[in-house]
């Protein structure tokens, strides 16, 4: 099929034909599943109950997609190159994918006083698999850049958040004097740090021209990853990268660069004004 021009869109005999593309499921497909695991010792020091915590989870045979029908990178027509002749992108729905986490959770709680109470938890996290959901998150397509090389997919998942710390308390106000306007405050807060979600660097156009041209069921080419100082290359979060040679794919790793940190803090003050002996109304 010819490639249609604006000046005659609709010629006779010279419609776009494109290949067959297919979804298909491995008939030998199973269902998930994950073993999960824990131990903690707790203990209350001084008035403060402490809890140390290692927990742990194992996922198999999750859900994935490749495409069975990628061709190998180089150049000239991608259909003349793909294996299977005459079809175009076969997506492949298969159970093969797996994950794994470990954490050390910290946590204390403290009521110091009548007036005041606080509580802390720390996570120390480390989470990995090769496919992290089924279509593209933000950060990750989800799809392999290279469908023979899947165990180069091997990173951070999606959601991996190495550090994580919140702190929440609240104190009451004794009366500051005798006004009913100035009784029954109480001022509280919540702080929440956490360190940054990992992302894929990609390549914007099909560099390896073997149909990468991303979207919810494409991969995207990856860069390559140089030394610093080399021209032309983009560094973020101490590596830089530059584009592979034409036809080639980059060995940057999935998910292998760190976003920012957050961090966030919601302060609160608020009064209770009884209503009668049964009621209240808090402002």
């Amino acid at each position: 099929a010819q490639l249609l021009r604006l000046e005659n869109p609709f010629p006779a005999g010279r419609g776009f034909s494109p290949r067959t593309s297919v979804n298909t499921l491995d008939p030998n497909a199973r269902t998930g599943y994950t073993q999960q695991g824990s131990v903690a010792l707790e203990r209350i020091f001084r008035g403060t109950t402490t809890a140390v915590r290692y927990v742990t989870s194992y996922g198999d045979h999750l859900v994935r997609k490749r495409n069975l029908n990628q061709p190998p990178p180089g150049p000239g027509a991608i259909d003349a190159r793909r294996p299977i002749a005459g079809f175009g992108d076969i997506l492949f729905v298969e159970s093969t994918a797996s994950s794994r986490y470990h954490a050390l959770q910290l946590s204390a709680i403290r009521r110091t006083s009548r007036r005041l109470s606080f509580r802390g938890a720390y996570t120390l996290a480390n989470s990995q698999d090769d496919a992290s959901a089924f279509l593209a998150t933000d950060g990750d397509d989800n799809t392999p850049q290279d469908s023979r090389n899947l165990a180069a997919e091997w990173g951070p998942s999606d959601y991996d958040v190495r550090h994580r710390l919140v702190l929440s308390g609240a104190y009451d106000l004794p009366p500051l004097s005798r006004w009913a306007v100035l009784h029954n405050w109480q001022v509280s807060a919540v702080l929440t740090a956490q360190a940054g979600r990992p992302f894929t660097p990609r390549v914007s156009f099909d560099n390896s021209n073997t149909g990468n041209v991303g979207g919810g069921t494409f991969a995207y080419d990856r860069p390559l990853v140089v030394a610093d100082g080399t021209a032309g290359g983009v560094s973020y979060g101490g590596r830089t990268f530059v584009v592979a040679p034409r036809f080639t794919y980059g060995d940057a790793g999935r998910n292998s660069l760190t976003g920012p940190s957050f961090v966030t803090l919601d302060a609160m003050a608020l009064r209770r004004i009884p209503l009668g002996s049964r009621r209240m109304l808090t402002l």
